[in-house]
């Protein structure tokens, strides 16, 4: 079973350049742990001020692993620093996935 994080994240309109900077190097440090499978953020198209982030782990020991981290504690001190609205984040455990056309 692997786990997907999903979601969204309101933060101050005064953050977004230095949430990108930090968000950034978030993703690339998690992306080089083992069993990240994906690890992404984004603004959404409607409200700049919204964070997306996506994360897929290959199993919860590594997603456990990667919530251990100095990059990954770092990053939730700052992002709790500039959250503006609801931060609405899901876990989903997938047991298959295929691809959606074909």
């Amino acid at each position: 079973m692997s786990i997907v994080i999903a979601g969204r994240v309101s933060i101050k309109a005064d953050a977004k350049e230095a949430a990108t900077e930090r968000a950034t190097e978030l993703a690339t440090l998690s992306r080089a742990e083992e069993g990240c499978n994906d690890y992404r953020f984004a603004f959404d198209m409607e409200d700049p001020n919204v964070v997306l982030i996506y994360e897929h782990w290959e199993s919860e020991e590594a997603l456990n692993a990667h919530m251990a981290t100095p990059h990954f504690m770092s990053f939730t001190e700052f992002i709790v620093s500039v959250v503006a609205g609801p931060v609405d984040l899901l876990r989903h455990e997938v047991t298959a996935s295929r691809p959606l056309f074909g």
